[in-house]
């Protein structure tokens, strides 16, 4: 299973429109510029990521990336590494499943579209060997967004650290869909043995 489909995508032409299809929805409901057309592309033809869709009436209405990592320092802001490592305590193998991102669009959540993401995306950290996965749920007043399908593929709460993006939003000039240009969301630690 290189990639999860569900439906028809009759104006599909070409992977190229595809990575465009999810490059807007990540921008549309997560923030502009979260990831590139050209940065899917690169994962679609990659053996260490992968790109997992859900379609419905021929749109794209989810998303998940995840990827092979070697190392935590990799996918987290510089000044929150060590809290990571000390939250992960070990359960993180040295070669690491690493779920990015997920995106569900307004109006489809709570269809089991995240969940049937998440799962996809530790079905194929597990066809990897991986042993162990990764996950940063961001947490606003909301609560944790991912949080309850990421349980369901296995991830489970292992800390939280708050204004865990600040750094990176300042530095970078994006924003936050729920704070603006100054991000105080906290991140829930996601850990998961996918041995179990």
């Amino acid at each position: 299973m290189k990639r999860a489909l569900r439906g028809r995508i009759p104006w599909l032409d070409s992977v190229s429109s595809l990575a465009e299809a999810i490059s807007e929805l990540f921008d549309q409901e997560m923030s502009e510029g979260y990831v590139s057309s050209e940065t899917l592309l690169g994962y679609f033809r990659s053996n260490h990521a992968l790109v997992c869709y859900e379609v419905i009436d021929g749109a794209v209405v989810g998303a998940a990336i995840a990827k092979r990592m070697t190392d935590i320092a990799d996918i987290t802001p510089p000044e929150h590494v060590d809290e990571v490592k000390a939250m992960t305590d070990g359960s993180i193998s040295s070669e690491f499943g690493y779920l990015s991102g997920v995106i569900v669009k307004r109006g489809y959540q709570g269809r089991g579209i995240g969940s049937r993401l998440c799962i996809n995306a530790t079905n194929w950290m597990r066809l990897l060997d991986l042993d162990s996965a990764l996950a940063f749920g961001w947490e606003d007043k909301d609560g944790c967004h991912i949080e309850g399908a990421a349980a369901r593929a296995g991830l489970h709460r292992s800390g939280i650290i708050d204004d865990f993006w600040l750094a990176s939003v300042l530095a970078d000039g994006s924003s936050c869909p729920t704070c603006g240009l100054t991000c105080h969301c906290s991140a829930v630690v996601l850990v998961g043995d996918l041995n179990a």
